[in-house]
């Protein structure tokens, strides 16, 4: 698949007025795109077979962000928070790391789906930088400008949430204290 013999076929079918041809051919594109971006679920199984945890849900992050509203990419964005729960683990929070590589995604893959699955990941910062995205391009889209709504009040909820436990523990540490001066 070389890229720039597609545009250059694009362009000169384009020019000729060969709108139907266009579409096919970048159908055939898009057709070879997915399947090539199974290989990043495939690699995720056998990650996850072989005991590789975060190699797969690396691979199955790359996987979604390449098909947001595929079905495939709708299970995986189940399937991550099975693999990535810890009980003991106050929040869920992003890997800096995989959040600098989500942030060079390309605008054009940005979706309300995209985000949708971010939001049932519990990634509610990339969510809401998905949706503002959207926004920018389309000021109009009033599910976007909905669900960022929702998403800043559940990030204002969070943080109180945040705040609260820590008061709660700070309280905790200084009972303790208080006990292990009790006689």
């Amino acid at each position: 698949m070389d890229a720039d013999a597609n545009i250059v076929s694009c362009h000169a079918l384009t020019k000729m007025g060969k709108l139907e041809q266009v579409e096919e051919l970048l159908g055939r594109v898009e057709d070879k795109i997915l399947r090539l971006s199974k290989s990043f679920m495939v690699m995720g199984d056998i990650c996850l077979e072989g005991g590789l945890t975060t190699e797969a849900i690396r691979f199955y992050r790359k996987f979604i962000a390449m098909n947001p509203e595929s079905k495939d990419a709708q299970k995986l964005s189940l399937k991550i928070p099975t693999l990535t729960y810890d009980p003991y683990e106050p929040s869920h929070e992003m890997e800096e790391e995989h959040y600098e590589e989500v942030s060079r995604i390309a605008p054009d893959f940005y979706t309300v789906t995209l985000a949708d699955l971010y939001i049932k990941q519990g990634y509610l910062q990339m969510a809401a930088d998905v949706l503002s995205e959207i926004l920018n391009i389309d000021s109009d889209n009033h599910v976007a400008a909905r669900k960022l709504d929702d998403v800043n009040t559940m990030l204002r909820n969070k943080k109180h949430n945040e705040e609260v436990v820590q008061e709660l523990t700070h309280w905790l540490k200084n009972i303790d204290r208080i006990h292990s001066y009790a006689p």
